[in-house]
């Protein structure tokens, strides 16, 4: 039967391709860019205490990275877990739509803080277990990927990962001047889906922004759920489709 299916496709010039293995985000990432050897300039965006960047920094052999984290704690163990990789470039600050200050909102779980207040319907669409209930709320620096991109002379940013807990918004008004000049090729984030944070967008805001910006949706992964089943967050990637 896949012989006949494939002599059609063949009789009308068409090529019946095999169904490519789905890899994980990384390798995807790693695949998009190409030749792993070349210079490439990486954003990691709520980079915590290093794990993606260095993860990145074993994916491709000549890249630059900028490492972005806000929360003191976080980033002295992101500096001692970096420390012994000169082309990761440690930043005490987070990117936002303005070069100032913010109010951050530091939660009972490190992974869950963010300059968005916690949503009253939070705890219930995460397992009422408390995470992201705030402890305090620090000042932090804040500054734009169009700043940082002026003051670094960056000519590209072949990624930019964000995981800033429902912020995407902020940290892409931040980079209009940069989106304008057509400067990034990728976006890997994460998307909350449920009532989180006060602020965070629709999911088909989110969406639409991306879509608005010039980027298009390639694919997702890591999706989570609650325990009825109904859709708490995704991981996708969008490129842009003239780079």
């Amino acid at each position: 039967m896949k012989k006949i299916i494939k002599g059609v496709f063949n009789a009308f010039g068409l090529e019946l391709t095999k169904k490519s293995k789905v890899e994980n985000a990384f390798e995807l990432q790693k695949k998009i860019i190409g030749n792993t050897n070349k210079a490439v300039t990486i954003f990691d965006v709520g980079a915590h205490i290093g794990n993606v960047s260095l993860q990145y920094n074993t994916l491709f052999s000549n890249a630059s990275i900028y490492s972005f984290e806000p929360f003191p704690p976080s980033f002295n163990s992101l500096q001692q877990n970096t420390s012994t990789h000169k082309n990761i470039t440690l930043f005490n600050k987070g990117l936002g739509a303005y070069t100032g200050t913010a109010k951050f909102h530091s939660n009972q779980s490190e992974q869950t803080n963010s300059i968005l207040a916690t949503h009253e319907q939070a705890n219930s669409n995460w397992g009422n277990n408390d995470l992201l209930k705030t402890k305090e709320i620090v000042e932090i620096d804040l500054t734009t990927i169009d700043q940082i991109v002026e003051e670094e002379n960056i000519k590209t940013i072949d990624i930019l990962k964000m995981d800033v807990q429902g912020a995407e918004h902020e940290v892409m008004a931040g980079a209009k001047k940069t989106i304008e000049k057509q400067m990034i090729r990728l976006i890997y984030t994460e998307i909350i889906t449920v009532p989180t944070y006060q602020g965070q967008k629709e999911f088909d805001d989110i969406l639409k922004m991306y879509r608005a910006y010039g980027f298009e949706l390639f694919t997702i992964y890591k999706a989570g759920h609650r325990a009825d089943g109904r859709l708490q967050f995704i991981d996708a990637i969008f490129v842009n489709p003239t780079r």
